[in-house]
């Protein structure tokens, strides 16, 4: 059966299709510029996904990392600490915490995110180290509970919803940075950057280093679809603002804006 969709069922509307075996279906669907600039950012995403997992209790720590091939269980690390012995019970316990603190640095130093789960006070005490000798890591972490320190607890936090909580922080503070960048630059005037109706000019220029646009703008309006695709084909960084989360309703006022590589002289 071939023909527009509207030549075998009104829009809007349904229809029943008749296929017998071995019959072949072909379904053309056409892209509009919105659709593959949001499947062109979950590709990224998925292809740089690396996310530290830590399970922890006051016994024991284990390291994994959730790839997009799978998890990936490394090292255990044993707190050596014994009540019973309460002479060497601090050092012992503070050294525990350290360890695991700088395996977690080492692990994180890609600058993915990292997530610490597990019962009890464990992950709390490991925060207190982490906030004060590894500030950076501390920016990329997320505390969550789990019912133990084993591998089942990897499976239960994913069970959670871990990924998509941890996509969805990352792809807010990606948001934050940009707007960040763009902000300075017009704070500081310095004719590196650029926003409304003179974005599409400084794109075709060659100047555009990374282009910001509102979603909901860029799935309505045509002039800013072909900013984006211009961007695109001259290599330009493209970041989507989530119009329903903070850094999509500061960005709202600018809509799109660009980023610039040098001055352009208008």
């Amino acid at each position: 059966m071939n023909g527009e969709p509207e030549e075998i069922c009104p829009r809007g509307e349904h229809h029943t299709l008749d296929v017998g075996i071995g019959e072949t279906i072909m379904v053309k669907k056409v892209f509009t510029p919105f659709h593959e600039a949001m499947l062109d950012e979950a590709k990224k995403r998925s292809k740089h996904l690396k996310i530290t997992i830590l399970v922890i209790d006051e016994e024991k720590a284990m390291l994994s990392e959730l790839e997009t091939k799978g998890i990936n269980f490394g090292i255990e690390i044993n707190n050596s600490a014994n009540k019973r012995n309460p002479k060497t019970f601090d050092e012992k316990n503070k050294a525990y915490f350290l360890e695991v603190a700088n395996e977690l640095d080492k692990k994180a130093k890609a600058g993915g995110r990292a997530l610490i789960a597990g019962p009890g006070f464990a992950k709390d005490n490991l925060k207190k180290y982490i906030d004060h000798d590894y500030k950076e890591l501390a920016k990329r972490v997320v505390y969550e509970y789990a019912s133990s320190a084993e591998r089942s607890a990897v499976f239960e936090l994913l069970k959670k919803g871990l990924l998509q909580k941890l996509l969805t922080e990352q792809k807010l503070q990606d948001e934050f940075d940009a707007l960040e960048k763009f902000k300075s630059s017009l704070g500081r005037n310095d004719g590196l950057s650029a926003y409304g109706e003179k974005v599409g000019e400084v794109v075709l220029s060659g100047a555009c280093s990374e282009l910001l646009v509102l979603d909901e703008v860029l799935r309505k309006n045509k002039a800013v679809q072909k900013a984006l695709t211009d961007a695109k084909q001259l290599g330009a960084k493209i970041t989507i603002f989530n119009s329903e989360d903070q850094a999509g309703q500061e960005f709202k006022d600018f809509k799109i804006a660009a980023l610039l590589r040098y001055r352009v002289d208008w």
